[in-house]
């Protein structure tokens, strides 16, 4: 009885003291595993913390703006960044759709909100717009959004997130470059100057309009082309005496030190003209050569002109420059009796006045052509009356009777001085060329409209030689004379000046011959008055 008292009293002291090491053992456990998951916990918090600060960083550093919306009609998350970005002093984050909408251009609403719906229909894969947000101060920056939605299994917008990017400068930039390009175009589109780049591989890349017109080459059939197989068609084009010189002569006078410029061809299609070619080369990745092609037919042909205006000059001033020296020589140095002598002075008199006469002409001519009517001064003239006074100071050859006017009170629009010098070469040269039993007359010309403009004028006619139908083109150049006899004294230039002189003028000149019959030459200047113009133009 006393050993089973003795064992329970054990078990009745042991037992409570496992208990409490279970227990205690249990609470261990418990506290550890506690203690594993706060730590777990504080190192994904710190990872968090970590990793929205490299975001909010990242996002900062690339002026990205992080935006979130669940699909509620206003509940929707725009960072605070977007608030500095434009400029309001609050770093509170956007949470109102309604605000956000504030923001937005009111232009750009409805296309916004179009793109939006249609990606929300799952028509776009992502959404992607520019947009202009309002700043403080009220002008807008450019933004480019970003994002796409998420749908549930019934099609549910559940979701929707993305970023904004600030593009402002990007667009100023596009927008220069966009002007510039525009620029470029417009300037390679609109010049007469041909231009053809080639790429790196001196193939072609690109020819203007100006190209097509001067060669009659289409664009596409020559773009791609190496440089020497577009040197080789060009040349096709050209007169074997200026031919196409080839690309690898251009670039060599391109990179030649001291030298300037390119080459003279002559295309005979599609029109025949004159091309200076020249060849650039450049450094740029995107053009290696650029082969530049100008119409200079016109400036060849007026110094070809000059050329041959002063070997005729030269000519036409050394036969009177030969006699005057001649004769000169011939007094000097030999003994003449007074009638020889008087003679040799007569000669040299008229050939010093025809000299001068020649250079006073050629004088003209300059001052006509370097003015280009600049010192014109336009009054209303009657040409009745000027015709008259010119008419009563008319030298008139010897034997020879004034000529016979009849005119109404003609008024027009001329500096009186310069129709005064057209007038009196045409007279003088009717009668230079009219025998002296005929008369000279001068006559109303019929009224002529030209461009719009009314014009009224006189008619001067003689009886006189005439002039070949072949031989009337040329009046009107430089020391061209239809009498090559030297019988009739002149120097070639007086029709010439009449016709630059009333161009000038903002006339006309024309000329009607008959061989043996006489010419007839119409001076036509423009109208005087609003009421002389309204009956000049035709019904």
């Amino acid at each position: 009885m006393f050993e089973v008292s003795r064992t329970a009293l054990v078990l009745l002291v042991a037992l409570p003291v496992f208990l409490l090491l279970v227990i205690a053992g249990a609470l261990w456990f418990h506290t550890r595993r506690l203690k594993e998951e706060l730590t777990q916990r504080q190192r994904i918090s710190n990872e968090l913390r970590i990793s929205e600060e490299r975001w909010e960083i990242a996002c900062e550093g690339s002026n990205e703006v992080i935006w979130d919306w669940n699909g509620g009609a206003d509940d929707l998350y725009i960072s605070a960044r977007l608030m500095s970005m434009l400029g309001y002093e609050s770093s509170t984050p956007i949470v109102s759709f309604k605000l956000w909408v504030k923001l937005i251009h009111p232009d750009d609403v409805d296309r916004i909100s179009h793109q939006f719906l249609l990606h929300l229909r799952r028509e776009t894969d992502f959404f992607q717009t520019e947009l202009r947000l309002r700043c403080y101060d009220h002008s807008y920056r450019c933004f480019q959004i970003r994002g796409r939605a998420r749908h549930d299994h019934t099609g549910k917008v559940i979701r929707m997130a993305g970023s904004a990017t600030d593009i402002t400068e990007q667009q100023f930039i596009r927008a220069q470059v966009k002007d510039r390009t525009e620029q470029l175009d417009a300037i390679f589109s609109l010049s007469t100057d041909a231009f053809v780049t080639f790429d790196q591989q001196l193939r072609v890349k690109y020819v203007n309009p100006a190209f097509q017109q001067l060669t009659g080459m289409a664009p596409e059939t020559v773009l791609g082309l190496t440089d020497e197989a577009l040197g080789e068609k060009i040349n096709a084009l050209c007169v074997s005496t200026r031919p196409f010189p080839g690309m690898q002569a251009l670039r060599a006078l391109a990179i030649s030190p001291g030298k300037i410029g390119g080459e003279l061809i002559e295309l005979v299609f599609p029109t025949r003209c004159i091309l200076h070619v020249s060849l650039n080369t450049n450094s740029a990745v995107t053009v290696s050569q650029i082969l530049y092609l100008r119409d200079v037919t016109h400036a060849v042909i007026v110094e070809d002109m000059k050329s041959e205006f002063l070997s005729t000059a030269a000519h036409e001033l050394r036969t009177p420059m030969a006699n005057i020296l001649g004769f000169a020589e011939l007094l000097a140095t030999r003994e003449f009796e007074e009638r020889e002598r008087k003679e040799f002075q007569n000669i040299i008199l008229a050939q010093s006045q025809r000299m001068a006469t020649i250079l006073d002409e050629l004088l003209d001519l300059a001052r006509i052509e370097a003015r280009k009517g600049k010192d014109f001064v336009f009054t209303r003239v009657n040409l009745k009356s000027l015709v008259q006074e010119i008419a009563d100071s008319f030298n008139l050859p010897e034997g020879r009777s004034a000529p016979v006017i009849s005119l109404p009170d003609l008024y027009c629009k001329a500096d009186q001085g310069k129709a005064r010098q057209t007038i009196l070469n045409v007279l003088s040269n009717a009668y230079k060329y009219s025998p002296a039993s005929s008369a000279v007359q001068i006559y109303q010309a019929e009224p002529a409209v030209t461009n719009n403009r009314p014009l009224v004028g006189i008619v001067i006619q003689d009886h006189g030689i005439g002039i070949e139908k072949q031989h009337l083109p040329r009046v009107f150049e430089r020391f061209y004379r239809v009498d090559t006899s030297g019988s009739t004294p002149g120097t070639g230039l007086g029709m010439s000046i009449v016709k630059e002189l009333m161009g000038n003028l903002g006339g006309e000149v024309l000329i009607d011959s008959t061989p043996g019959k006489g010419t007839s030459v119409t001076l036509l200047f423009p109208l005087y008055g609003d009421k002389e113009i309204r009956q000049a133009l035709p019904a």
